[in-house]
């Protein structure tokens, strides 16, 4: 084996142990909470893949005493489960007891793997009666996975990193290490640090656009360099009946995994919104529950441009819950006038405190971003923002100089960048739809 893969081996080997080993942990409580909430089933359970077995990590709707064992053996490490093609296992009719003291009738269980195709977790969701499973929630379940996947791939690197960078000093105060060594260890870390970067980036953006959506959206993510771990930025967007594309941008207003946890909620709530066609006022509103229901004390809340575009008819239904407004471009670029409502979490007793409005954008492309690309400095040093009229002139100048209209959101990120003198300290999202 070779120095890099040992290592590989030894950082996964690190993150399993201290992964079961922390104390249990929001960002899972709240997915599992959130993926029972969706499928309607009264238990989740994550439990941590080791060498000797299952060690229950997280759970909802457990009987107490089995609940609290976090760390210990799973309750579900005696059930003998047939994962099948897919890594997943349906059950409509449990015979056998699944946990004891747990009445469960039927359940899914879906196994979750590592960097190396390893099995690092399994995820369960279960219902107390015997049921037959549709199609929609295996989907939903499915996607819930991918979602925890990434999250546990990124939390066992964040440990092992974490306990590596303590040994790492230790080392260096013991030995005395030569500057070149501790030069190379950071540069070691840093490539750790973009590559978890990474996996939390797929928890928050789209896993894959539809075929034909490929040549008519861009989408763009960059972390910024104060969060590198732990972005608040998310998008999607899906295609719709009737020839129309609905998008979302939103931005948590906060730090650290608290925002994280919400701002991929926050995405696959907006999912699941979208299979049964609402007002995007009704969306706004399902999304700020989401918001109060995640974290109660109020600390976090979000803004967002949720939107839906004819393709018949190139008319778009946007609506802005306190976010900066869209960029509407063709031969110039126009900033898109719309009633600009309260960010989701901070309605309170309004009774309307979102209204969207129509735009036609004929043969115009729509932009939409996260104020992460205008809060850079117009220079470095400077103290002048970028800002929305910052944004319109290099969209403008890129328009002069013809540059390929694809690589326009590439193009206003490098020259924000370069404006600002150094990396962007704020995440920048970025949504372009084409006629």
């Amino acid at each position: 084996m070779s120095r890099t893969s040992e290592r590989g081996a030894h950082t996964a080997k690190l993150g399993r142990a201290l992964l079961m080993d922390t104390a249990s942990e929001p960002f899972f409580d709240r997915l599992l909470r959130f993926a029972g909430e969706q499928l309607h089933v009264p238990i989740a359970v994550l439990s941590i893949v080791s060498d000797d077995g299952d060690y229950l990590k997280s759970s909802i709707g457990l009987p107490e005493p089995i609940a609290l064992q976090q760390g210990m053996p799973s309750p579900l490490a005696h059930a003998v489960v047939d994962f099948g093609a897919g890594d997943a296992a349906v059950v409509a009719d449990a015979r056998e007891p699944l946990i004891p003291g747990a009445q469960i009738g039927a359940f899914v269980a879906l196994r979750l793997r590592g960097q190396h195709d390893e099995p690092i977790a399994t995820f369960y969701v279960a219902d107390r009666d015997r049921r037959e499973w549709s199609a929609e929630e295996l989907r939903q379940a499915r996607a819930f996975a991918e979602l925890l996947e990434e999250a546990v791939r990124a939390r066992r690197s964040t440990l092992a990193l974490g306990a590596d960078q303590v040994r790492q000093r230790d080392a260096v105060a013991r030995r005395h290490r030569a500057e070149t060594d501790a030069h190379r260890e950071q540069a070691q870390e840093s490539a750790a640090v973009e590559q978890l970067s990474a996996r939390l980036q797929r928890a928050l953006l789209p896993a894959r656009l539809d075929a034909d959506l490929d040549g008519r959206v861009v989408l763009l993510y960059e972390p910024g360099s104060e969060r590198l771990l732990l972005g608040g930025d998310f998008l999607d967007v899906r295609r719709l009946a009737g020839e129309r594309i609905a998008f979302v941008l939103g931005d948590v207003c906060g730090h650290g995994p608290e925002a994280a946890a919400l701002a991929v909620a926050l995405r696959a709530s907006w999912n699941a919104l979208q299979d049964d066609d609402h007002p995007l006022e009704t969306i706004a509103d399902r999304l700020g529950h989401t918001v109060t229901r995640e974290q109660p004390e109020q600390l976090l809340f979000a803004t967002a441009l949720l939107g839906v575009l004819d393709e018949r008819t190139r008319v778009a239904t946007l609506l802005s819950a306190g976010h900066p407004r869209p960029i509407a471009i063709g031969d110039r670029a126009e900033p898109i006038e719309l009633p600009r409502g309260l960010p989701l979490g901070l309605a309170g007793d309004d009774p309307a405190p979102w209204t969207a409005a129509t735009v036609q954008l004929g043969q115009c492309s729509l932009l939409t971003y996260t104020d992460g690309l205008t809060e850079g400095r117009i220079a470095a040093g400077a103290s002048a923002r970028l800002g929305e009229g910052g944004l319109v002139a290099a969209i403008e100048q890129a328009l002069h100089a013809e540059a390929p209209p694809r690589a326009l959101g590439r193009r206003l990120f490098e020259h924000a960048t370069r404006a600002h003198g150094s990396p962007l300290p704020d995440d920048v999202a970025l949504l372009q739809l084409f006629a």
